[in-house]
C-alpha cells in the first residue's frame, strides 16, 4: 500500500502487477495444495495464510492454537497497560528495568524468559508512559512528513535516485513498524539496526539535498 501511494501516476500499473502476481501465487498454491512443513504445528500453505490473516483481529475458529495466541496476545497487551495504571505510572511509565512479562505472570522460571509484552509499541507506552508514547508518535509523524515531502520534490536539488531511496526507506520503516505491533521487533538488534539505519539514511539524503540547495543559492546570488 505504501509503495502504491508513493508511485504517483504509476501506482495503478504497479498495483495491478502486484495484485496479479499475488493472485496467481495464491491460485497455484491452492490448486496444487502446496504445503511446506513448518514449526509449532503449523505448515506453510494458502489455508494457513488465510487463518493467520484472520487471527490478527479475531482469531480462527478452525485453529485453537491461533485463537489461543490471539487471546494471549490481547491479555498481555492490556495487562501491561493496566500494570502501569495500577502503579500510578501511566503518565511517566514503569521504566526499562522491570520485567513486564514476569510481573504479569508470563514465562516465570523459563530458561529464555519473555521480557516484553510482545508488542514494541505497547512496550514503549508501558515503559515510557503517555509522555513517551506521544513523543514516539510525534517523531514518526514528523519523519514521515519530511520524507513524503522530499520524495515528491521535483526540483533539480533532489535527483530521482535520491527520491527513490527515500521511498525505499519509507517502505522499509513502515514494514518494520507494522511488524513491531505483533512482535517485540524493536527490542532485537537484528531488526532495530535496520530500522534506525533506514531512518538515518532518509534524513541524510534530505539533509544533503537541503545543503545542495543552499549552496546553489549562495553561488547564484552572491
Amino acid at each position: 500500500l505504501v509503495t502504491g501511494v508513493l508511485l504517483g501516476r504509476q501506482r495503478w500499473n504497479m498495483a495491478g502487477v502486484m495484485v496479479g502476481t499475488v493472485l496467481v501465487g495464491f491460485v497455484l498454491g491452492w490448486g496444487f495444495n502446496v504445503v511446506v512443513p513448518g514449526g509449532q504445528g503449523r505448515d506453510y500453505s494458502v489455508a494457513q495464510l488465510v487463518e493467520n490473516a484472520a487471527s490478527i483481529s479475531a482469531g480462527s475458529q478452525n485453529n485453537t492454537q491461533l485463537s489461543a495466541t490471539v487471546e494471549f496476545r490481547t491479555d498481555l497487551w492490556s495487562g501491561a497497560i493496566n500494570l502501569a495504571k495500577d502503579q500510578n505510572a501511566l503518565l511517566t511509565g514503569l521504566g526499562f528495568g522491570p520485567n513486564l512479562a514476569q510481573e504479569l505472570g508470563v514465562s516465570i522460571g523459563a530458561s529464555d524468559p519473555l521480557t516484553s509484552p510482545h508488542n514494541s509499541h505497547v512496550d514503549i507506552l508501558a515503559r515510557m508512559g503517555i509522555i513517551g508514547g506521544i513523543l514516539w508518535g510525534a517523531f514518526w509523524v514528523s519523519w514521515y512528513v519530511v520524507m513524503f515531502r522530499r520524495s515528491r520534490d521535483g526540483s533539480s536539488f533532489m535527483p530521482p535516485e535520491s527520491r527513490g531511496l527515500i521511498k525505499v526507506c519509507m517502505v522499509g520503516v513502515t514494514a518494520i513498524l507494522v511488524n513491531a505491533y505483533f512482535d517485540p521487533t524493536l527490542e532485537s538488534p537484528q531488526v532495530a539496526i535496520w530500522l534506525w539505519t533506514l531512518v538515518g539514511l532518509g534524513l541524510g539524503i534530505v539533509a544533503k539535498g537541503i545543503a545542495s540547495k543552499r549552496n546553489t543559492r549562495v553561488v547564484t546570488h552572491p
